[in-house]
């Protein structure tokens, strides 16, 4: 985060402007600090260029012990309430609560313990590769050069690292979990136009129409609530400017919605080296059948494939060392929120934010891949 990148900004209590209390600056960018909201007086950490914006009533249950070291070795404790807010005692509010908190640890432990990926790897041959990451969000590259990005749910980076070669005006990223710091020292030398937020995607500081392309890859279906979180999306945007998402299909995906989610009730109850051991049994059956009946029909008789139960995409899973299939096996089953989205449900994300819709296909027989456009 620059100083610059502050105006872009605004209170997520309030929607009030942004000032900077305390900083400390290195070739422009601000490595530690405070904002500071003169209007309801709320204070909002800067953590390694990371800017972190969680109400205060739930910030210590996202906040990780290296944060909150760092809060304290930088002086930066008017960001910590004083005493924690008693939790509310509504239990759908609790229960969603925790789904969410439950979804940033997740994927912190998946992207920083199971499969902490660097440059080499997202530039392999994998489904984490750029021209894997284009079929899932089928936008022309090119129209990202001197554009303002916005990435949504950007994990730990591979959608930044892959649109950062299109050389973007700037690259703002958000990410509810702290496998977000990793960002920056994976796009190394292309990282100076990178802001990074870390908050839930539907309580997001930034202030409307500030992004010219917004994407959402593989992510909107692990928010609680995907209609408010498109709509901050899609607030986000110019007039004119294209937002493009891939969500999980309803349609084909019968395993899943029928198998998987309801197992879901214990397996979300389990501590997730468990749930990743589990997850070796399904990837090992998957990885034998892609490459003792799928891969061979293909070749030898790819009429014969194609009426093969999820072709496309065991065809798409074939191009993976058995170590990703074993990765995306733990995903599908860890995650705490997993929605799978209808046709009509995911027209309708855009359509209730009045965008034209573009593009709209059911990639890989599994996944709908949506650009749609903000009126000018």
């Amino acid at each position: 985060m620059t100083v610059d990148d502050i105006k872009l900004l605004c209170c997520i209590k309030c929607g009030g402007d942004l000032n900077i209390e305390k900083s400390a600056v290195v070739d422009d960018l601000v490595v530690f600090g405070l904002l500071y909201c003169p209007s309801c007086h709320r204070y909002y950490p800067i953590l390694n260029t990371v800017g972190v914006f969680f109400d205060e009533d739930v910030l210590a249950d996202f906040l990780t012990q290296e944060e909150l070291a760092l809060i304290e070795a930088h002086g930066l404790g008017k960001a910590l309430p004083e005493r924690r807010p008693e939790r509310q005692t509504d239990k759908s509010v609790s229960s969603h609560h925790d789904s969410v908190v439950a979804v940033a640890h997740n994927w912190e432990y998946q992207w920083d313990k199971v499969y902490a990926w660097d440059a080499k790897q997202l530039n392999g041959d994998d489904m984490f590769n750029e021209a894997f990451f284009w079929t899932f969000i089928p936008l022309d590259p090119k129209i990202l050069r001197e554009k303002v990005v916005y990435i949504a749910c950007g994990g730990r980076g591979r959608e930044a690292f892959h649109s950062a070669k299109y050389s973007p005006r700037k690259i703002i990223v958000n990410e509810i979990g702290s496998e977000i710091y990793s960002i920056r020292t994976l796009l190394g030398d292309r990282n100076s136009s990178l802001l990074l937020i870390r908050s839930d995607v539907c309580r997001s500081p930034l202030k409307p129409s500030v992004a010219d392309v917004c994407i959402c890859d593989h992510a909107l279906q692990h928010v609680a609530d995907h209609g408010k979180g498109y709509a901050e999306i899609s607030k986000a945007l110019k007039p004119g400017g294209l937002v493009g998402i891939c969500v999980y299909s309803h349609e084909n995906n019968f395993l899943l919605t029928r198998l998987v989610e309801p197992a879901k009730i214990i397996l979300t109850k389990l501590p997730l080296p468990i749930v990743r051991l589990l997850a070796l049994a399904p990837a090992v059956a998957i990885f034998a059948a892609i490459r003792l009946v799928y891969m061979p029909l293909e070749r030898l008789a790819p009429l014969v494939a194609k009426r093969l139960p999820l072709h496309d995409h065991m065809i798409f899973w074939s191009n993976n060392a058995f170590e990703v299939v074993w990765l995306s096996c733990f995903d599908l089953l860890h995650a705490p929120i997993s929605y799978h989205f209808h046709r009509w449900e995911v027209e309708a994300l855009a359509l209730n934010q009045g965008q034209a819709i573009q593009k709209l296909v059911l990639t890989h027989g599994t996944t709908w891949s949506m650009i749609a456009q903000r009126p000018s």
